[in-house]
Formats: structure tokens, C-alpha cells, sequence
């Protein structure tokens, strides 16, 4: 784990350095100091719409499990997740699984949703990214065929999860103790979503949202910007830089991120436009997560108190 942490700083600081060396700050930071706030503001209402959107999507999925904590509890939780993942992905998702999942008493059968919560999100994001991506592959073969091939994997990795998912049958024997049983108990919990394909496919419409709204929401930061770029450019790239953004190789996808939109928006902006509007996009998904953050310190008991029997 600690060798893991320590290649991903290294990496973050790397590809930092390999963007900031193509693009030095003095290029991109007075883009940085016009900002329109009207557009910014509508910008953070709709990241924060993508929050409780997933967050019903994971309603959907727990109810599966029989467990209604109520929506105000499942936001509380989603949020404070959505904090703990702006520091390293996949700690914010361990963090309500186990959260909630002690709240009410049925660990695994929470770490099954949040899995599956995530699962379709990511094919939502890939699906998205992956026709995007081919139709701009079409325009310009020679320059994006290694993320096309790239894109083709993670679809290959998502359709084999969602046959595990489909596999994993809800009865079996018991085994083991401990972590074990554990696991066990997990397996089963994974199981209730065997054959729910009316939840698997409404699942998979509403991850549609998040990736089509960040394009939005990357429209809305580049008029904050006093920037007017054409939409299709942004429509078959961002959702792209999301998918590999979120990928667990840097912190947060700082450096990646950043490589990716200076890289693949030259058709819509300057590469120091590009690269003030990836730094305005982290600076607002930091500030959403600030949110969850406060919640968790001023309002542990949020939804506590109306939770659905």
C-alpha cells in the first residue's frame, strides 16, 4: 500500500511537470484571475445536482438489499464519500460502504450496492466515452487510435464485471470464518442483483447524467472563463478525460487530467486555455467536495432521525 502511494505521487508530480513544462503558469494564470461568477455558480449547482442523482441511483440499488436508510441519510453519506475520494479515489466509496453499512447493520449487503453503484456508473461514463471517442477516432484515426484501444479494454473489463455480477448466484454453501465468511456474506449480498435487469438497465440509464452533465458543466467553466469554445469538441472529449482521469495511477487526477485536456482540446482552445479550464474544474470538484467535508464535520446526524423502517 505504501509503495502504491508513494508510484502515485511520483506520478502525479511527473505528469504535473511534463504539463506544467509544455504550458508554464504565466501562460494560463491571468486566464484564471477574469472569472464571470454567474456562470460558475450554475457550473457548482450542477455538480451538485450529479451528487444527488447518483445518490437515488444508489437508493435504487440498496433497496434491492431491503435497506431504506432515507434520502437525506443516503445524501449525507454519498457527499461525505464524495469528500474522501477528492483526496484519493476509491476511499470516499469504502468510506460510506462501512458507514452506513455499520449504521445499519448489514455491511456486505452495503458494499454490494456501493459496488454496484460504482459499476454502473463507470459503464455509464465508459459507454459514453467510448461512442464519443469512436466518432472522433473517425475524424482523426492516426492521432487517437492508443485511447481507442485503451477505451476498448475498459469496455471488455466492465462487460466481464457485469457478468460476475449476473454469475454470482444468491445461495451456496457456507464457509469459513472470519474474513472468510466475511466474503461469503459479501457473495450472497451480490447475488440479490442476479436477474434485476429492470435495476440494472435504470441504473444504467441514470449514469448517463453525470458524464453528459460534466460536458455541460465544462461548457459552463469555459464561459466563466470568458471562453466560447464549440460544443463538439468538448462533447467528444470531456467525457474521454473523465473516464481516464478517474483511473487510481495519480492523486485525484491531478497531472493526468490536466495531460489529457491540453492534449485533446487543441481543436476548441489554446493549450493554456485548456489548461486554466482543467484547473478551474479541479479547484470546483474540490469545492463540492469541501461540502461533503462540511457536512461530515458540522452535521454527523443528517437524515439520522428519519430513517425508513
Amino acid at each position: 500500500m505504501k509503495a502504491a502511494a508513494i508510484l502515485r505521487w511520483l506520478l502525479t508530480a511527473g505528469l504535473l511537470a511534463l504539463v506544467l513544462t509544455q504550458v508554464p503558469p504565466d501562460q494560463w494564470l491571468p486566464t484564471l484571475t477574469r472569472v464571470h461568477w454567474l456562470p460558475l455558480g450554475l457550473a457548482g449547482l450542477t455538480m451538485a445536482g450529479i451528487v444527488l442523482v447518483n445518490t437515488w441511483k444508489w437508493s435504487l440499488l440498496l433497496e434491492v438489499q431491503g435497506i431504506r436508510p432515507g434520502f437525506a441519510r443516503l445524501a449525507y453519506h454519498y457527499a461525505v464519500g464524495y469528500f474522501f475520494n477528492s483526496f484519493l479515489t476509491g476511499t470516499g466509496d469504502l468510506k460510506r460502504a462501512t458507514d452506513l453499512g455499520r449504521e445499519q447493520e448489514a455491511l456486505p449487503q452495503v458494499m454490494a450496492s456501493v459496488l454496484a453503484e460504482r459499476w454502473s456508473g463507470t459503464v455509464g461514463q465508459v459507454a459514453l466515452a467510448s461512442v464519443t471517442l469512436l466518432a472522433a477516432f473517425l475524424r482523426a484515426p492516426e492521432a487517437l487510435w492508443p485511447l481507442t484501444l485503451a477505451s476498448a479494454g475498459l469496455c471488455a473489463a466492465l462487460v466481464l464485471g457485469y457478468l460476475w455480477f449476473e454469475g454470482v448466484r444468491p445461495g451456496g454453501r457456507r464457509s469459513g470464518t472470519g474474513f472468510t465468511e466475511w466474503l461469503h456474506r459479501l457473495r450472497l449480498a451480490v447475488g440479490a442483483y442476479r436477474g434485476r435487469r429492470t435495476v440494472w438497465w435504470g441504473c444504467l440509464v441514470v449514469s448517463l447524467v453525470a458524464p453528459l452533465a460534466l460536458v455541460g458543466i465544462h461548457a459552463l467553466l469555459a464561459r466563466a472563463l470568458g471562453l466560447n469554445p464549440p460544443l463538439l469538441p468538448l462533447l467528444l472529449f470531456v467525457p474521454t478525460v473523465s473516464v481516464f482521469a478517474q483511473l487510481p495511477v495519480t492523486i485525484n487526477g491531478f497531472g493526468l487530467q490536466d495531460w489529457f485536456m491540453v492534449t485533446l482540446l487543441g481543436e476548441a482552445m489554446t493549450p493554456a486555455q485548456a489548461m486554466a479550464l482543467s484547473m478551474l474544474f479541479h479547484a470546483l470538484r474540490l469545492a463540492t467536495g469541501v461540502g461533503g467535508g462540511l457536512l461530515y464535520a458540522l452535521a454527523p446526524n443528517l437524515g439520522r432521525g428519519n430513517q425508513a423502517s
